[in-house]
């Protein structure tokens, strides 16, 4: 993940310019929400569901030290090696370590938003693997040069016609064109001689189960039980965040997480996996290796933003969101966007990464509506609001608006007079009807006007009456 400052208004600004960008958005925007809301009105009571899942996850966070130590003790009695990576730079080093330990020249990697956050594939190119993304949607990506702009839909900001000019220029044999079927067989053509030549496969976790050491990854395509598998060698990068109890609680994890993510009542491929391949096994790798991330976490745990370590990666939220469907996912400039990239990112980088974040919605509240284990999203950015105010972390004009404001609120004469006279010059620049420009607002005038008010005060109008 990157660590540098990014402008995100400059970002947001060139998306909104980017007509393709705002095409494939639009084209996209009702296809969760319809889904997710037919999903969760068939299952029945998915409020009662969502507050199960709540307090499982909530056991997760308090929990969290004893059940991974719990998490490593039964995995490794399961034949796994169990490895803890303090930071994004720990974990690229033990995990290019052992691709080299065991000569590996091809890694096939199952989508995994962590090893997004740690930008494994540049760190392994540089050791000399290939790392191939197997998901669809990350392998269009991969080959555009890209993260993903969707946790879930990585390349749902790319139309057909763009996919099949990637596929071309990179010596995918796309047949039929811009067909949507004859991409995904080229695609599957490709990838299935990389799955059969690989050394090493890269999987993310869903979930991990402290009671029996399992690692459950959920997958539509099932790229992610052929990278687990076929290889000798598996990895498995996962957040430490990921950690549940029992895998008894998998039931109502999953009924939450496909419902929320892609309203399905399941994905089409979960996949458990306990240790390594045994003695008397016939298939599966010989070694696995759980490279468990805390790079900020455990940090998080310890403050006033921990709820959002409840997080299962469905994407609700930003299927939700307008701001999100209005910009696309790059804009946010994180491997993590939307609403739950809004906390997420500077919960894990710190308030000076990408300051602008936290005030990037319209808190209209949809995205904790939707959130299948009740995080309050919209009350989580508030707190990075003020904590950004505290440490005097936002720009020195809005610092000082703020504190004129805020004298001006606290003296009602001075307040009484202040609308008084602003009342009456909006009323003149407005000219009785809309103002459409201000000069000391342009960005928030850029895409929307003003009725003049009607040159009294309200308290003016209050005493007349």
């Amino acid at each position: 993940m990157q660590t540098a400052p990014v402008q995100f208004t400059s970002r947001a600004r060139r998306a909104l310019a980017d007509s393709a960008l705002r095409g494939a958005m639009q084209n996209t925007k009702g296809l969760f929400i319809n889904a997710r809301a037919k999903a969760a009105e068939e299952y029945g009571d998915f409020e009662a569901l969502r507050e199960r899942g709540k307090q499982i996850r909530n056991q997760s966070v308090r929990e969290m030290p004893a059940l991974l130590r719990e998490f490593e003790s039964n995995a490794a009695a399961a034949g796994a090696k169990v490895l803890w990576a303090k930071d994004a730079q720990s974990a690229r080093d033990i995990i290019t370590g052992i691709a080299q330990k065991h000569g590996a020249k091809i890694a096939v990697k199952s989508k995994s938003m962590a090893s997004e956050e740690i930008e494994l594939n540049d760190a392994l190119a540089a050791a000399g693997v290939e790392p191939v993304e197997t998901d669809l949607g990350e392998f269009i990506v991969q080959l555009a040069g890209e993260p993903p702009s969707h946790i879930i839909a990585p390349a749902m900001h790319k139309r057909r016609a763009q996919v099949a000019e990637l596929f071309a220029n990179n010596g995918v044999n796309v047949g039929d064109g811009e067909d949507i079927t004859a991409l995904t067989h080229a695609a599957r053509a490709y990838l299935r001689k990389k799955f059969l030549a690989a050394d090493i496969g890269i999987t993310g976790a869903n979930f991990l189960f402290a009671d029996n050491g399992a690692v459950m990854i959920v997958t539509n395509e099932g790229n992610g039980r052929l990278s687990a598998t076929l290889p000798n060698v598996r990895v498995t990068l996962s957040g430490i965040d990921k950690i549940v109890a029992k895998f008894a609680d998998s039931a109502d994890l999953l009924a939450l997480l496909t419902r929320s993510a892609t309203g399905q009542k399941l994905s089409n491929y979960v996949s458990v996996a306990v240790g390594a391949r045994g003695e008397n096994e016939g298939e599966g790798p010989q070694h696995h290796y759980i490279v468990l991330l805390d790079n900020g976490r455990a940090k998080m745990r310890g403050g006033e933003l921990r709820e959002m370590l409840r997080c299962i990666r469905c994407g609700a939220c930003m299927n939700h969101c307008p701001v999100y469907h209005t910009i696309g996912g790059h804009a946010y400039g994180s491997v993590y966007m939307g609403p739950m990239g809004q906390v997420l990112t500077p919960a894990l980088n710190g308030i000076n990464h990408i300051p602008d974040l936290p005030h990037a919605a319209t808190m209209c509240g949809a995205c904790e509506v939707v959130c299948p284990v009740k995080i309050p999203l919209p009350g989580l950015m508030r707190k990075l609001r003020e904590q950004q105010v505290s440490a005097r972390a936002r720009p020195l004009g809005e610092q000082v608006v703020i504190f004129l404001w805020s004298y001006v609120s606290l003296h009602p004469r001075l307040y009484n007079f202040v609308c008084s006279v602003a009342a009456r010059v909006l009323r003149f620049v407005g000219g009785g009807g809309v103002i459409r420009r201000l000069p000391f607002l342009p960005g928030w005038f850029s895409g929307r006007d003003l009725i003049a008010p009607p040159g009294k005060s309200f308290m003016e109008m209050a005493d007349k009456r």
